[in-house]
């Protein structure tokens, strides 16, 4: 059970911004290929769309219906993990979320392809280190995009970004890389959907969403 709480706590703490009496904080992945918004198209009002957020594990959806002895895979808090991606969207320019007068409807595909084995041995690894002892572990997520507007539709390939968490049994160390658990996860995905959306413009998929 001590194994859980601890693979449990690490997740609860990044997606749904703290949860866990564990400290915990997070930083990137340094050999991911940064992206910036500026480098998407511009010049015309952004695109209205409804949006739609699918949470995977490991390709499926997470078991809710575990039985009380076993292991369900924790998610997001649905809530949270859509206000994080319309903000997202919102940074972008291209894109804006809107009930009211949305032109079609985008679907998020986030798919947490993190080891969970790994995930419970680092649970372990903790459970048996003395006073301040913390664990890394690598935080793995691919996002991709699919949008339909009237009779068109488009998607974009599946990319995939990192970040690494850090959870401590009382202190966290003393790392000037760790920034806060949240943080590095909303930049995280941001870079994820600058990439799906920038891979879209270079197919001339945005482009033939936006035709008359």
């Amino acid at each position: 059970m001590k194994t859980f709480v601890l693979l449990c706590a690490g997740t609860c703490a990044l997606l749904l911004g703290g949860c866990t009496a564990y400290p915990v904080a997070a930083y990137p992945d340094s050999t991911m290929t940064r992206v910036s918004a500026a480098d998407l198209p511009r010049g015309e009002a952004p695109l209205k769309l409804k949006m739609e957020v699918q949470w995977l594990m490991n390709g499926q959806a997470p078991d809710t219906s575990a039985l009380s002895m076993q292991i369900a895979s924790p998610g997001p808090d649905p809530m949270v993990l859509r206000n994080i991606m319309e903000t997202a969207f919102q940074q972008t320019g291209v894109i804006a979320i809107s009930q009211l007068d949305a032109v079609g409807v985008v679907k998020v595909t986030i798919n947490d392809v993190s080891d969970i084995a790994e995930a419970i041995n680092q649970g372990v690894r903790l459970g048996e280190k003395w006073g301040d002892g913390h664990v890394t572990g690598k935080e793995e997520m691919m996002m991709s995009l699919a949008i339909r507007v009237g009779d068109r539709s488009a998607h974009s390939p599946a990319v995939r970004g990192a970040f690494y968490s850090v959870i401590a049994k009382s202190r966290l160390p003393d790392d000037p890389r760790l920034q806060p658990a949240r943080a590095v996860q909303e930049d995280l995905f941001q870079q994820l959907l600058i990439k799906c959306l920038l891979a879209m413009d270079k197919d001339g998929s945005l482009q033939r969403l936006r035709a008359r």
